[in-house]
C-alpha cells in the first residue's frame, strides 16, 4: 500500500518574522520561539536543548520545522489565544473544539492559562447541571 504525499499548506497564523515553524497535520504555522516559550514550559525547555552538530533540521525559509502530532485545528485555537490573548471574551458560549483544544494542548504542553480557562468555561457552562445532580 502506497502512502500519499501530502503537500503542507500555510495555516492561519504565519508571521514573516517568525523564527520557528510548527507542522501540525501538514498545516504550517510560522510563529516565534519567545511566544511559545513564554506560554509553555515544555517549549521553553525544548528550545534550551542544543541541537547536535552536523544535524540539519527540516527548515522553511531558514526556520526549523517542528512536527507536532496534534490537529491543525487545535494548534490554530491555541496559537490564536497565545497571540491575541482574547481567549473566549467575545463569545458567550465558546466552540467546544476550542475548549477541547485548550484542555488537550494546555495539559500536553504545560500551558496552564489555557487549561485553566477551559476548566473555567466548563464549570460555568455545567455548574448548575452538576449541582442539580448532586456533584
Amino acid at each position: 500500500m502506497q502512502s500519499e504525499l501530502v503537500t503542507p499548506s500555510k495555516g492561519s497564523i504565519w508571521f514573516f518574522d517568525g523564527n520557528i515553524v510548527i507542522d501540525a497535520s501538514s498545516t504550517l504555522f510560522r510563529v516565534h520561539r519567545g511566544v511559545l516559550s513564554r506560554n509553555s514550559d515544555v517549549f521553553r525547555d525544548l528550545f534550551l536543548v542544543p541541537q547536535p552538530a552536523g544535524v540539519s533540521p527540516n527548515e522553511i525559509d531558514g526556520c526549523a520545522v517542528v512536527a507536532m502530532h496534534d490537529s491543525a485545528e487545535d494548534w490554530a485555537y491555541v496559537l490564536n489565544a497565545m497571540y491575541d490573548g482574547r481567549r473566549n471574551a467575545s463569545q458567550a458560549l465558546p466552540k467546544f473544539g476550542m475548549v477541547a483544544a485548550f484542555l488537550r494542548l494546555g495539559k500536553k504542553y504545560d500551558v496552564p492559562q489555557l487549561r485553566d480557562e477551559a476548566l473555567l468555561i466548563l464549570r460555568s457552562a455545567f455548574s448548575s447541571t452538576l449541582q442539580a445532580s448532586g456533584f
